[in-house]
């Protein structure tokens, strides 16, 4: 997974995941650690929105860039177009997890992936 999906997409997508050709013991670790991944997973969509996701070193997606421009003041776009105005994001009670429902692709940083413990 390299772009945000919906959590139910996740945990099917887990559910395909191929462990019964181990031992029972491996295959309990197994099973756990894919319980774990969907739960950070779910905490990840959960975060609230932030402009640090979107801008920064520690940004969360790629290709977003962020602008002042005159008389509109700061805003966010995605591949030229534009987003939100950044401001917004402070009062905003969004999370990740509603930036799924827009139906746009957001593209998963390694700093995202690291967090929810997704290998690149």
């Amino acid at each position: 997974m390299k772009t945000l999906i919906p959590l139910s997409d996740f945990v099917l997508e887990q559910s395909r995941t191929q462990t019964l050709d181990r031992s029972q013991i491996d295959w309990y670790d197994a099973e756990m650690a894919k319980l774990e991944l969907i739960r950070n997973y779910a905490e990840f969509l959960k975060q609230p929105l932030t402009l640090s996701m979107f801008t920064g070193e520690n940004k969360l997606f790629e290709g977003f860039t962020y602008e002042r421009i005159p008389i509109m003041g700061n805003i966010l776009k995605l591949k030229g177009e534009f987003i939100c105005m950044a401001d917004d994001l402070k009062n905003s009670k969004a999370t990740i997890e509603d930036l799924i429902k827009d139906n746009s692709i957001y593209q998963l940083t390694p700093y995202a992936l690291q967090q929810i413990q997704i290998e690149n």
